[in-house]
């Protein structure tokens, strides 16, 4: 344990003492005819025109424009977890940047607008959402060249379906834990424990939200790193051992969690993982 920590030590005084390029703040780029891949396509399309890629540094950001060319038969609904509508910066003859696990993606009150606009807006009716990369100031080496060499971007939405498609697939977690029974056509249910269960995953979600937070308060810490701002080698070893107890509680929970919030665990993990590799 001491090796490493004196390993990481090394690595981050290494990163103080190195200068990084700097990165434009600010590309613009033009959308014609913008690729929609997945569900969303049937419904919505870009409005042409053009768009400006901007970035404060820390995180990278493009407000798009959509317009409703088609009403859906059914009402749409975010059927996938981890939710992902995903903008991918494109360059010319067609290069697609390589921005991560993550890079722009829509939150969930920016997703809620093209889902309202697909199920209750007008045809031709346009809405404007913004799409965000956290963690970009980490992420110098796949930043940069969207910033200078971009000409346009395409959307992909992993997220949205048909609900009626759904209603045989959807699983109602906060009832994994209760117990049917069926005797002579009765129907009892171990209700206790079903309140308990769900009662542990409310926790658990906060548990995990505090977790996620904590990821993007040690991104912008590294951000410091790369920067070379010094007071981030005295604030990193609390910040490290904080992420060890995090990890080590949500493992233990195990079973306690539900299939969604393991999911979500698992996508932490990974968001805390990319962030550390983004400063190889």
């Amino acid at each position: 344990m001491q090796k490493m920590k004196q390993s990481i030590s090394a690595f981050l005084l290494a990163l103080l003492l190195t200068a990084c390029g700097s990165t434009p703040t600010e590309k613009k780029v033009t959308a014609e005819n913008a690729s929609i891949s997945g569900n969303s396509k049937n419904y919505i399309k870009v409005v042409d025109g053009n768009y400006n890629f901007t970035n404060d540094g820390n995180d990278a950001f493009i407000t798009v424009q959509f317009e409703l060319k088609q009403k859906p038969e059914s009402e749409i609904c975010r059927s996938k977890y981890p939710e992902s509508i995903k903008l991918n910066p494109i360059g010319e003859n067609g290069t697609i940047f390589d921005t991560g696990s993550y890079g722009f993606t829509l939150s969930r009150s920016e997703m809620g607008k093209l889902k309202d606009l697909i199920n209750t807006g007008a045809v031709n009716e346009k809405v404007r959402v913004s799409f965000k990369w956290d963690y970009f100031g980490v992420s110098d080496e796949k930043g940069k060249p969207i910033f200078e060499k971009s000409t346009t971007f395409e959307i992909i939405d992993n997220t949205f379906d048909v609900c009626s498609n759904l209603s045989d697939k959807k699983v109602h977690w906060e009832d994994r834990d209760v117990e049917i029974k069926k005797t002579n056509g009765n129907v009892s249910s171990k209700s206790t424990e079903s309140k308990k269960s769900n009662s542990d995953n409310k926790e658990w979600d906060k548990a995990l939200d505090s977790y996620e937070n904590y990821i993007d308060k040690y991104a912008k810490l590294l951000k410091k790193v790369k920067n070379g701002d010094a007071s981030a080698m005295t604030e990193y070893p609390a910040m490290m051992e904080k992420a060890t107890d995090f990890s080590k509680k949500l493992e233990n929970a195990g079973n306690d969690l539900s299939t969604k919030q393991m999911t979500r665990f698992m996508e932490l993990q990974t968001k805390f993982s990319e962030a550390i590799q983004n400063l190889n």
